[in-house]
């Protein structure tokens, strides 16, 4: 059904722009990469051929977390499928039970500034969160049982419970069992300072934990809140509350989740959690008792409204101030802010350059386990203070998402890339802007690398390669033969290290300052960070590197910093109740801070005494590059052609599996059969009646094969439906097929319309035109039955068909729409001339824009227009037809919508199509009930007008005659919606929309219609 099911060719395409959307699945790995698989007692780990290091390792530390976690658990699988994905350098994972209990790793390193910055030994830590969640969804007792032996996997009681119920308690455990994790660190434990110091904390309420909004702190808020929720039922209870609610929850309906809570805990989930307020903020409150000992250093602070402004950098002539900005719109920029004289302070200019701005949320229907780290990370000055350098994560094809470096030129005001698919990130400039040096990435593993840019030939020299796990961060020039920079240890100590570009050696510097970041050759001398009394603090090394001084005394933690040596101000990144700011501190205040701060003590150091550090033998895993040596080089004509260095390969492939293992090429075959069936009803008060579906997916670990079946009972009409759908990316060319049989009707159900159709198709790859272009070849072949006052027609057609899209608009943050960019398509098919078979071509395009310019904050105009030509002579039936309702919201695809009137009551085989909306917020509601499985978001408002004119007939839905009608027959609509965003079920998106509608071209002249429909999202 056209309301139900996409249209054939609009659904091939809408796989490779909206895909995500419909099933989960996507363009995961480049099928050019040769992948194995290690099976150990409870795991099957699929990793890159050449990362075998990497596989060992996760193996090893899997099992580990296996051993680790049984104790606190009661139901625990069998067989768990694990995925190193090294194609991003985003930090994150998932995992899911659907359609099978798998884990989707990506194992490059967290960065120095994000959340999960504290980190030790980070396989293990994200192994361990990950496999919890494995362990959430497990349980399935009581009356749950012969439910799943029924529907199958998409069973899981727990997988529907809040999401700080679930996060919280992964949280929970890759602190429990690691010497870190996020209830131990810094960062985490300065965001609560910072909103107990402003009085925010007690406004965050269970229900508001369980959302990711705009506001900061945004997608933390179920880890944070979730995490210090468990820790406080543990700290009144004892670890038996892990597995008994687990099974508790396990054996019950979803959504009555106060039960369990009371019968094992003593008091329901909101009365505990409002008990964990209480009692983190007076652990936080004997904190900040400690630290205001001693007067806190004042940070002056601009106001706006951005949402995180980080990695303040004063240009060499001191003229100009970069920031990294991002909105509340998740999109992060480069700001550079010039003064126009000395004596003016950077925090008083009004106006700044944004010289980019990236999305911070690629479209993704997956949730990830945590807020991904900035695609924008780290900017230095060139020493003529003519050109910055920067970091961004980007798309490198249409698998990969790398971070490359690019380097902009305020006098031209252009942008060019330096790097391609190198994965650089956090450059500096040498003092005399000859080279860069930067952290180079790989999956588990950081490298120092340099760029010569004086030399004939561009290249890249490897300076040095810690062990597995070591990271490296923020590389500085103490002149033109010292680096500075900080590494990060398996066992958490993190200190900078000073290296001789001639000699290659290596020196530890301050090593009685824990976590060292983020250091900076300034006027004053070099300054860093370090967590030396329990919170990040400035500090300034003396000349000499061999001892330090505090500039600051913070009561959260501070982080990036920069000097301003025409005031003598100091530039920090402060944690606020808010998020990060940029503030300035007037040399007075740095001045005035004492040698020795006052010491505190992790929030929660009483709950997590720190366990030994796993015996795991990493070194031996892989060998290091020892200083000293001759460094890696890797040169070619164009920095910007270079292709990733190759990984560090410790042993053959045949060598890596223990007696206890076996290791095996990859295969799809075992992961295919149907593993659950999904029933669900949908429909509006447009159509006839309800629409019951059920519907089933399957797909390997890495999605090289991925299918769907569908069917569907429309009970208005009393006809079914089906659809059958397989992807193929085994191949560089993903090939799709597409069966189905649809029953719908034009204008009244007496015009009933059945299609039958196949469609198989292939999608070059467009990476090279644009990243947001897609394209489909294919064949079809259609077959038409249409039934009218019992007469009956049989129409069929084949042949080939292609579609060109472009998607570049997005929405997330507080937008209630996308509010830039476009997207367009056009396609063409051609029919053959045989047997029995209509002959003719047909052709169709679209566009769709977004416009908010001069409109007020996030306010959007939304226009689509779209078009069917049919040069040949044809019956109108075989054309296409009007929908009385959005069935893909802000898809560029072909819809022909004219609210307020019938679905199909215009039909032709010519057709074009306007659509026009006015988007506002009206009000933002943010608010629930305890526990209630409900979040109210936002009300948006819409103004809205539908024109189409068709080359067909226009059906009278009152009597059911069709009047035939051509492209000078116009039919306009326009009218108003309000909109509902909320989440229900704690987990899905859910909007409901009521609309007033005027039909200005019925039979009897103006008519007015109520319509109403919903938008309900999958996991």
């Amino acid at each position: 059904m056209q309301s139900t099911f996409l249209k054939p060719r609009l659904l091939i395409v809408s796989l490779f722009i909206f895909w995500p959307l419909f099933s989960g699945a996507q363009l995961e790995v480049s099928p050019d990469i040769d992948w194995k698989i290690l099976k150990s007692e409870h795991f099957e780990v699929i990793f890159n051929a050449k990362q075998q290091d990497l596989g060992r390792l996760y193996s090893e530390k899997l099992e580990k977390a296996f051993s680790d976690l049984r104790p606190y658990f009661h139901t625990m699988p069998t067989n768990t499928v694990v995925i190193i994905n090294d194609k991003t350098d985003v930090t994150n994972g998932y995992a899911t039970p659907i359609p099978y209990s798998h884990i989707m790793a990506y194992p490059v390193l967290p960065g120095p500034e994000e959340s999960l910055a504290d980190i030790g030994d980070w396989a293990y830590e994200l192994l361990a969160h990950e496999f919890t969640h494995i362990l959430t969804f497990a349980p399935a007792g009581g009356v749950v049982r012969p439910i799943k032996a029924v529907f199958g996997t998409i069973i899981s009681p727990n997988l529907l419970l809040p999401r700080w119920w679930k996060e919280g308690v992964a949280v929970e455990m890759e602190t429990r069992l690691s010497q870190h994790g996020r209830l131990r660190s810094v960062f985490q434990d300065a965001t609560i300072r910072a909103m107990v110091a402003d009085q925010t904390f007690l406004q965050y309420d269970i229900a508001e934990a369980n959302e990711s909004l705009p506001s900061w702190p945004q997608g933390a808020r179920p880890y944070l809140f979730g995490s210090l929720m468990w820790s406080q039922m543990i700290a009144d209870k004892d670890t038996s509350v892990i597995g008994d609610l687990h099974e508790r929850h396990g054996r019950r309906a979803p959504y009555f989740i106060e039960t369990p809570a009371r019968d094992i805990l003593g008091s329901n989930y909101t009365d505990k959690y409002n008990r964990m307020l209480s009692t983190t903020m007076d652990l936080a409150e004997a904190q900040m008792k400690i630290l205001r000992s001693v007067s806190i250093t004042p940070i002056k602070l601009p106001v706006n409204r951005l949402n995180s402004v980080t990695a303040p950098t004063v240009s060499p002539n001191g003229k100009h101030l970069v920031l990294i900005a991002e909105n509340d719109s998740n999109s992060r920029s480069i700001k550079i802010i010039t003064r126009k004289s000395d004596a003016e302070s950077f925090l008083d200019v009004k106006n700044s350059d944004t010289i980019e701005e990236f999305n911070e949320v690629p479209n993704t229907a997956l949730q990830r386990d945590g807020p991904p780290n900035g695609s924008i990370q780290r900017v230095s000055w060139f020493p003529d203070s003519k050109q910055i350098i920067y970091d961004k994560i980007d798309y490198s094809s249409r698998y990969e998402r790398f971070s490359d470096l690019y380097i902009y030129d305020l006098e031209t005001k252009k942008t060019r890339s330096l790097t391609k698919s190198l994965r650089a990130r956090e450059p500096a400039v040498s003092t005399d802007g000859k080279s860069l040096a930067f952290v180079k990435l790989e999956g588990g593993k950081t490298q120092l690398a340099i760029v010569h840019l004086d030399k004939t030939q561009d290249s890249v020299e490897i300076l040095f390669t810690p062990d597995i796990q070591q990271r490296i961060s923020y590389p500085t020039f103490l002149n033109d033969h010292t680096l500075v920079f900080s590494l990060r240890k398996v066992d958490g100590t993190e200190h900078l290290q000073k290296m001789d570009l001639t000699t290659k050696t290596l020196q530890p510097l301050l090593v009685d300052f824990p976590n060292a970041r983020f250091a900076k050759q300034t006027p004053l001398g070099l300054i860093f960070t370090s967590s030396r009394n329990g919170t990040h603090n400035v500090y300034l090394a003396n000349p000499e590197l061999t001892a330090a001084k505090p500039l600051t005394h913070t009561l959260t933690a501070l982080f990036t910093a920069d000097f301003d040596p025409k005031r003598q101000e100091l530039f920090v990144t402060t944690m606020t109740s808010q998020g990060l700011r940029v503030g300035a501190i007037t040399k007075e205040n740095w001045s005035a801070t004492p040698g020795t701060l006052p010491q505190i003590q992790p929030l929660l150091a009483d709950r997590y005494k720190t366990p030994p550090l796993s015996m795991t033998p990493v070194a031996s895993v892989v060998p290091t590059t020892t200083v000293g040596l001759p460094p890696e080089k890797l040169s070619s004509s164009a920095i910007a052609e270079q292709k990733p260095l190759p990984p560090i390969v410790s042993e053959s492939v045949s060598e890596i599996a223990t007696p206890s293992e076996t290791l095996e090429d990859y295969s799809a075959a075992g992961y295919l059969w149907p593993r659950f069936w999904l029933p669900f009803i949908v429909g509006s008060s447009s159509e006839t009646g309800l629409v019951i579906m059920a519907q089933t997916t399957a797909f390997d670990p890495l999605k090289k094969h991925t299918y769907s079946l569908a069917g569907s009972w429309d009970t208005g009409i009393n006809a079914g439906s089906f659809e059958a759908l397989y992807l193929n990316q085994q191949t560089r060319f993903p090939v799709t097929v597409l069966g189905y049989q649809r029953s719908s009707y034009f204008g009244t159900i007496d015009n009933r319309v059945e299609d039958y159709g196949a469609v198989a198709a292939l999608s070059p790859d467009m990476f090279w035109l644009s990243p947001y272009a897609n394209l489909q070849l294919g064949w079809q072949y259609l077959r038409r039955n249409t039934e009218r006052h019992h007469v009956s027609r049989e129409v069929k057609r084949t042949g080939p068909m292609t579609i060109l899209s472009y998607a570049d608009y997005s929405q997330s943050g507080a937008q209630i729409s996308p509010e830039s960019g476009w997207g367009g398509y056009v396609s063409a098919d051609y029919f053959i001339q045989q047997q029995d078979y209509l002959d003719h071509s047909q052709f169709s395009a679209g566009l769709l824009t977004y416009f908010s310019k001069f409109l007020p904050r996030h306010h959007a105009i939304m226009l689509r227009l779209g078009g069917l030509y049919t040069p040949e002579e044809i019956s109108a039936i075989y054309g296409d037809s009007t929908e009385s309702q959005i069935f893909a919201t802000d898809s560029i695809l072909e819809q022909y919508i004219l609210r307020g009137y019938a679905r199909g009551q215009v039909y032709g085989r010519n057709m074009a199509n306007l659509n026009f909306e006015y988007r506002f917020p009206l009000y933002r509601i943010e608010a629930s009930s305890g526990t209630d499985a409900y979040f109210l978001k936002n009300l948006v408002g819409a103004i809205v007008a539908d024109g189409v004119a068709a080359d067909g007939y226009f059906v009278d839905i009152k009597t059911g005659a069709q009047r035939q009608i051509t492209m000078s027959d116009e039919f306009w609509s326009a009218g108003m919606e309000v909109k509902l965003e909320s989440t229900i079920g704690y987990t899905f998106p859910f909007n409901f929309i009521i609309g007033a509608y005027a039909a200005f071209n019925q039979n009897t002249g103006t008519e007015g219609s109520i319509g109403t429909r919903i938008q309900f999202s999958g996991f």
